[in-house]
């Protein structure tokens, strides 16, 4: 956990609700939590100082939402999640073998 990153726009009602946050936080906490409020234009760029890029956030500039890497990623989750139910209900054989080591040796003839 590096830091955490709460973009209030120009809400004033947000910006209180993270000055709250912030006043709640352990001293150590407090240090990583940096609040980002203004346009979102403004507050992209006051992200970028922290080596995050604008692009990467899921907001266009007419503040309208970004669905197609939240869909990608929805997909990806409920393909992993199907992958870890066929996994715990059909175990490997695999799984059952012991690992423990014997005294039988192997003998070539010659």
């Amino acid at each position: 956990f590096q830091g955490f990153h709460f973009v209030a726009g120009l809400s004033p009602t947000l910006r209180r609700v993270a000055d709250l946050l912030q006043v709640s936080f352990s001293k150590d906490l407090r240090h990583r939590f940096r609040i980002h409020s203004g346009t979102l234009e403004q507050c992209k760029y006051s992200l970028m100082g922290y080596g995050i890029p604008k692009d990467i956030l899921p907001i266009t500039n007419d503040g309208q939402i970004k669905m197609t890497a939240h869909m990608r990623w929805l997909q990806q989750r409920r393909h992993k999640d199907t992958l870890t139910v066929q996994a715990r209900s059909n175990p490997s054989p695999i799984a059952n073998l012991s690992t423990r080591a014997t005294d039988s040796t192997i003998r070539v003839p010659g």
